[in-house]
């Protein structure tokens, strides 16, 4: 119920089955989709009175099923179907629905939440704490103008961006028959819209009387202070001269494709700093068509607003294609929306439903497992053009990735930095010790490693398979003189066991008994390595393939080898 990404917080425009309201007695026409819990479609006729819902028996034979306050278990059936994954369920079967939304569903045959203001004075709707996603934020969410069994929940998700759908309408009946659209309505008069009060100080918008509002569009406007919606002019004037409205094309966010919305619409006000004008008015903003974070239709490139008399004589129009946004990534970079959390040097906490599925993995988790730490490199380019190509170990392609992400920060100290930027290694497309995918040339947008795919490793096991020929170059010198040359077509590379490609790497802890010369403690390490005074030590207790190497030499010295004191 709750959450956001840039995406449908920002749709404003599509167009919507709502039955058509009147502005002084003429038609507004179709708005916009009605998303969120608390939506479907209803009569928004002022004049016509609501039935209330037909309930299998009387609220008061119903069971209650709610200790936080006033609810009953409805049957499932007589559930709106937008209601139905929001409510707890009941032992009996049913879902709890609160008493208030069930005495107004009965008188009235909708319900609709309280505006409120609610966390740093956004605003909000009142919402029974019997709803479980409510309940388990009561502490958090202020009371406001709210009953003591409601709290006001945000109709925008402060942490994560996303509509909460608290907002976004009315709750009808499900047996409730929908009001026909009248026949010929027309487009609004524009003598009548001048004479409506003004509202809004970023941009010219007008009064108009709430209950002739879609749902929709309801959720989407600021309020006056009379309780009415404020409406962008621009809007009603387009619909008044050309029987629709269809915002103006320009460019948004990194070039991407976009449309100008009015600063009076207040999720537009609220990105207002850093999404570009374009060509828009000085009071509208460019906003993208596609989210640079999540890559999902923000809605306000769909469908135009239209007035019914014209809707109903234009046939519907072919579905556009659908776009690849590969083909059309950013031209300039995406900056990082603010109030979003440092994770990393160079990365901000992204949360998790903004984040496509497939980079969850490679990703660390960060504001206590609800977001992912998402380097800046990946946000500036919306994950539409893939990581710079550098060289990578042995010559190999590889991306340059940040060594925020956990697996390259683990092989920071063996990955070359090649072109890559200071806090970025460059990773190399396929495994070279085992030749599978490392997934780092496998994101979106990226055409993946140089042959289509990966192949034989590059470098071949060596030691009776326990150990990998490697380059010179990934041994520090000081360690090189304890691994052995590998032979015949390798022999440029060193044999290293695979355990000590673990720079943490210990040894275990033995305790030797030799035949000759006196006790000594040491860890057993790999028989592959080259190991001074070797003839000196014996396997111990280790597993076959190793020796209990000393720990101290003949003098008394620290040996040095990995897991011993000091």
């Amino acid at each position: 119920m709750i959450g956001f990404g840039l995406s449908q917080a920002l749709a404003l425009i599509s167009v919507c089955s709502c039955a058509n309201p009147t502005i002084h007695g003429e038609s507004l026409g179709d708005s916009v989709d009605d998303i969120g819990i608390f939506v479907s479609d209803v009569s928004t006729d002022p004049g016509k009175e609501s039935a209330g819902c037909s309930l299998s028996t009387g609220m008061d034979t119903l069971p209650a099923c709610c200790d936080l306050a006033p609810a009953r278990c409805l049957p499932q059936d007589l559930i709106p179907e937008g209601l139905q994954g929001e409510l707890a369920e009941c032992p009996q079967g049913g879902s709890c629905v609160p008493d208030a939304v069930l005495l107004s569903m009965k008188e009235h045959g909708t319900y609709t939440p309280r505006t409120c203001t609610s966390i740093g004075d956004a605003p909000g709707g009142c919402v029974s704490v019997c709803v479980p996603r409510v309940g388990a934020l009561m502490a958090l969410l202020p009371q406001d103008v709210c009953t003591d069994t409601e709290r006001c929940a945000p109709c925008i998700d402060p942490l994560t961006n996303e509509e909460t759908g608290v907002c976004s309408g009315t709750v009808e009946c499900p047996d409730a028959e929908p009001e026909p659209p009248d026949a010929d309505t027309e487009c609004p008069d524009m003598g009548n819209i001048l004479s409506l009060p003004t509202c809004c100080d970023t941009g010219p918008a007008r009064c108009l009387s709430m209950d002739i509002v879609p749902p929709g569009l309801q959720s989407q406007v600021a309020t006056c202070d009379d309780g009415s919606a404020c409406v962008p002019e621009e809007v009603l004037l387009s619909l008044d001269q050309e029987g629709e409205y269809s915002p103006t094309v320009c460019a948004s966010l990194g070039g991407a494709d976009g449309r100008c919305v009015s600063t009076c619409i207040p999720r537009v006000a609220q990105y207002a700093s850093f999404l570009p004008q374009d060509v828009c008015a000085s009071h509208e903003r460019c906003t993208p068509c596609i989210d640079p974070l999540t890559n999902e239709d923000t809605g306000i490139c769909g469908a135009s607003i239209q007035c019914d008399a014209l809707a109903d004589k234009t046939p519907p129009g072919p579905p556009p294609e659908p776009v690849d946004p590969c083909e059309n990534p950013p031209t300039q970079p995406i900056p990082v929306p603010p109030g979003l959390t440092p994770c990393c040097a160079g990365a901000h906490c992204l949360p998790k439903v903004a984040v496509p599925e497939e980079n969850h993995a490679m990703l660390a988790g960060c504001d206590n497992g609800t977001g992912l730490c998402v380097p800046d490199s990946m946000i500036a380019t919306g994950g539409l053009i893939p990581p710079a190509t550098c060289i990578s170990v042995s010559g190999t392609e590889g991306r340059c990735l940040s060594t925020c992400i956990p697996a390259v920060a683990e092989k920071e100290g063996y990955l070359p930095q090649d072109i890559c930027a200071l806090d970025e290694r460059c990773t190399p497309c396929c495994d070279p010790f085992t030749g599978e995918s490392t997934g780092a040339c496998d994101q979106r947008c990226d055409d993946g490693p140089p042959d289509g795919e990966c192949g034989a490793p590059i470098f071949p096991e060596c030691c009776g398979g326990t150990a990998h020929c490697v380059d010179k170059s990934l041994v520090p010198t000081e360690k090189q003189k304890n691994v052995k040359k590998c032979k015949g077509d390798h022999k440029d590379k060193v044999c290293v066991p695979d355990e000590m490609q673990d720079p943490n790497f210990k040894g275990s802890p033995c305790m030797a008994y030799p035949v000759f010369g006196d006790a000594y403690v040491g860890v057993c390490l790999s028989d592959c390595l080259k190991i001074p005074f070797k003839i000196t030590m014996v396997q111990a207790n280790c597993n076959n393939g190793y020796i209990c190497v000393k720990c101290f030499g003949p003098f008394g010295g620290p040996t040095g080898a990995p897991g011993c004191p000091g």
